[in-house]
Protein backbone atom coordinates (compact mmCIF):
# COMPACT_ATOMS: atom_id res chain seq x y z
CA UNK A 1 0.00 0.00 0.00
CA UNK A 2 1.54 3.37 -0.99
CA UNK A 3 1.24 6.74 0.34
CA UNK A 4 -1.20 7.75 -2.50
CA UNK A 5 -3.26 4.55 -1.61
CA UNK A 6 -3.30 5.86 1.91
CA UNK A 7 -4.27 9.25 1.45
CA UNK A 8 -7.34 8.09 -1.44
CA UNK A 9 -8.13 5.66 1.13
CA UNK A 10 -8.20 8.50 4.17
CA UNK A 11 -9.59 11.46 2.04
CA UNK A 12 -11.90 13.11 5.22
CA UNK A 13 -13.34 16.69 4.27
CA UNK A 14 -15.12 18.13 7.15
CA UNK A 15 -16.82 21.61 6.75
CA UNK A 16 -15.25 21.79 3.21
CA UNK A 17 -12.33 21.61 4.47
CA UNK A 18 -9.60 18.22 3.44
CA UNK A 19 -7.43 16.45 6.22
CA UNK A 20 -6.11 14.05 3.53
CA UNK A 21 -2.63 15.64 4.68
CA UNK A 22 -3.13 15.92 8.37
CA UNK A 23 -4.23 12.22 8.31
CA UNK A 24 -1.11 11.15 6.67
CA UNK A 25 1.48 12.96 8.27
CA UNK A 26 -0.31 11.94 11.44
CA UNK A 27 0.42 8.16 10.10
CA UNK A 28 3.79 8.59 8.88
CA UNK A 29 4.74 9.80 12.51
CA UNK A 30 2.85 6.76 14.18
CA UNK A 31 5.29 4.56 11.77
CA UNK A 32 8.21 6.82 13.10
CA UNK A 33 7.29 6.71 16.71
CA UNK A 34 7.31 2.58 16.53
CA UNK A 35 10.51 2.37 14.65
CA UNK A 36 12.15 4.57 17.17
CA UNK A 37 10.39 2.82 20.40
CA UNK A 38 11.67 -0.52 18.88
CA UNK A 39 15.48 1.28 18.29
CA UNK A 40 15.59 2.83 21.85
CA UNK A 41 14.51 -0.97 23.30
CA UNK A 42 17.19 -2.80 21.29
CA UNK A 43 19.65 -0.22 22.75
CA UNK A 44 18.69 -0.50 26.57
CA UNK A 45 18.76 -3.80 25.78
CA UNK A 46 22.17 -4.08 24.65
CA UNK A 47 23.71 -1.26 26.95
CA UNK A 48 21.83 -3.26 29.92
CA UNK A 49 23.60 -6.56 28.88
CA UNK A 50 26.58 -5.37 28.55
CA UNK A 51 26.64 -3.69 31.84
CA UNK A 52 25.60 -6.99 33.51
CA UNK A 53 28.21 -9.06 31.37
CA UNK A 54 30.68 -6.44 32.45
CA UNK A 55 29.54 -6.13 36.46
CA UNK A 56 29.62 -10.42 36.60
CA UNK A 57 33.08 -10.54 35.45
CA UNK A 58 33.92 -7.87 37.94
CA UNK A 59 32.36 -9.18 40.57
CA UNK A 60 33.70 -13.14 39.21
CA UNK A 61 37.37 -11.72 39.56
CA UNK A 62 37.09 -10.26 42.93
CA UNK A 63 35.60 -13.22 44.66
CA UNK A 64 37.95 -15.55 43.18
CA UNK A 65 40.64 -13.08 44.51
CA UNK A 66 39.18 -13.44 47.74
CA UNK A 67 38.61 -17.00 47.49
CA UNK A 68 42.62 -17.64 46.51
CA UNK A 69 43.24 -15.14 49.41
CA UNK A 70 41.79 -17.76 52.37
CA UNK A 71 44.16 -20.12 54.34
CA UNK A 72 44.04 -23.39 53.63
CA UNK A 73 42.03 -24.27 57.06
CA UNK A 74 38.80 -22.56 54.78
CA UNK A 75 38.79 -25.29 52.12
CA UNK A 76 38.66 -28.18 54.32
CA UNK A 77 35.95 -26.44 56.84
CA UNK A 78 33.91 -25.87 53.70
CA UNK A 79 32.67 -28.14 50.70
CA UNK A 80 33.99 -27.40 47.32
CA UNK A 81 30.35 -27.86 45.59
CA UNK A 82 28.83 -25.94 47.83
CA UNK A 83 31.24 -22.99 48.29
CA UNK A 84 31.29 -22.81 44.23
CA UNK A 85 27.49 -22.79 43.81
CA UNK A 86 27.00 -20.56 46.74
CA UNK A 87 29.43 -18.27 45.12
CA UNK A 88 27.93 -18.59 41.48
CA UNK A 89 24.09 -18.07 42.63
CA UNK A 90 25.05 -15.13 44.39
CA UNK A 91 27.05 -13.53 41.21
CA UNK A 92 24.15 -14.44 39.12
CA UNK A 93 21.84 -12.99 41.63
CA UNK A 94 24.03 -9.63 41.66
CA UNK A 95 23.62 -9.56 38.30
CA UNK A 96 19.85 -9.84 37.70
CA UNK A 97 18.91 -7.84 40.15
CA UNK A 98 21.41 -4.53 39.00
CA UNK A 99 20.05 -5.26 35.33
CA UNK A 100 16.57 -5.16 36.02
CA UNK A 101 16.83 -2.77 38.77
CA UNK A 102 18.60 -0.32 35.94
CA UNK A 103 16.55 -0.89 33.50
CA UNK A 104 13.29 0.07 35.58
CA UNK A 105 14.86 3.20 37.22
CA UNK A 106 16.13 4.56 33.58
CA UNK A 107 12.75 3.75 32.42
CA UNK A 108 10.91 5.61 34.84
CA UNK A 109 13.19 8.56 35.10
CA UNK A 110 12.88 8.76 31.12
CA UNK A 111 8.87 8.74 31.74
CA UNK A 112 8.54 11.29 34.22
CA UNK A 113 10.11 13.73 32.15
CA UNK A 114 8.80 13.04 29.34
CA UNK A 115 5.21 13.38 31.05
CA UNK A 116 6.70 16.67 32.88
CA UNK A 117 7.13 18.07 29.54
CA UNK A 118 4.07 17.07 27.82
CA UNK A 119 1.94 18.48 30.60
CA UNK A 120 4.22 21.53 30.93
CA UNK A 121 3.55 22.11 27.25
CA UNK A 122 -0.14 21.21 26.98
CA UNK A 123 -1.47 23.42 30.24
CA UNK A 124 1.57 25.09 31.92
CA UNK A 125 -0.72 26.53 34.90
CA UNK A 126 -2.18 23.07 35.61
CA UNK A 127 1.79 21.80 35.22
CA UNK A 128 2.56 24.82 37.93
CA UNK A 129 -0.23 24.04 40.30
CA UNK A 130 0.41 20.61 40.47
CA UNK A 131 4.49 20.57 40.82
CA UNK A 132 3.52 23.27 43.96
CA UNK A 133 0.91 21.59 45.75
CA UNK A 134 -2.37 22.64 47.08
CA UNK A 135 -1.40 24.98 48.97
CA UNK A 136 -1.21 27.56 46.50
CA UNK A 137 -4.55 27.25 44.93
CA UNK A 138 -6.54 30.48 46.23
Amino acid sequence: MSIGSLAAAAEVTVSGTNYTVVIVVAIIALAALAVADGALTVAQRLYSSRIGEGLIYDLRTEVFAHVQRQPVAFFTRAQTGALVTRLNSDVIGAQQAFTSVLGSVVSNAISLVLIVAAMASVAPTVTRISREGSSSIP
